[in-house]
C-alpha cells in the first residue's frame, strides 16, 4: 500500500487528491481543506467487457461526483476503485475535476496502479 497527495486548482478551487494505492485496486479522496468523508462509490468492471459497475456505499443518493470519477477511473486503470468525493456536485466541477485527473494519470499513472 502507497500514498500520495496531490493539489491542484480547477476554477478557483484548490482541489486536494489522496491517491491510496491498493494492490488490485485504489482509493481517492478529492476534497479541499476539510477532510471530510460524505460519500463513497465503489467501481468495477464487468467481466469480459468494458463496461463498469458503480455502487455507492456511503452517502447521498442524489450526487453525482463519486460515482462518475470512481465509473471513469475503474475504465481507464481497469481495476477496482473506491473514490470519496467532497466538493460540489455541479457537472461543470465534476467535468473539469475528472480532466486534472486524467491529466494527472497521463503523467503519473504509477500513482494510481
Amino acid at each position: 500500500m502507497d500514498s500520495k497527495t496531490v493539489s491542484f486548482k480547477v476554477n478557483d478551487l484548490n482541489v486536494v487528491l489522496k491517491i491510496i494505492r491498493m494492490k488490485g485496486s485504489c482509493f481517492l479522496w478529492i476534497g479541499n481543506k476539510t477532510n471530510t468523508l460524505d460519500e463513497l462509490s465503489l467501481a468495477v468492471i464487468v467481466s469480459n467487457t468494458k463496461e463498469s459497475c458503480v455502487t455507492r456505499i456511503m452517502g447521498d443518493k442524489m450526487t453525482e461526483g463519486s460515482n462518475s470519477v470512481a465509473v471513469y477511473l475503474s475504465k481507464k486503470l481497469k481495476v477496482p476503485v473506491f473514490v470519496s468525493y467532497n466538493l460540489s456536485d455541479d457537472q461543470q466541477t465534476i467535468k473539469a475535476v475528472t480532466a486534472a485527473i486524467n491529466g494527472l494519470l497521463k503523467e503519473k499513472i504509477h500513482y494510481f496502479c
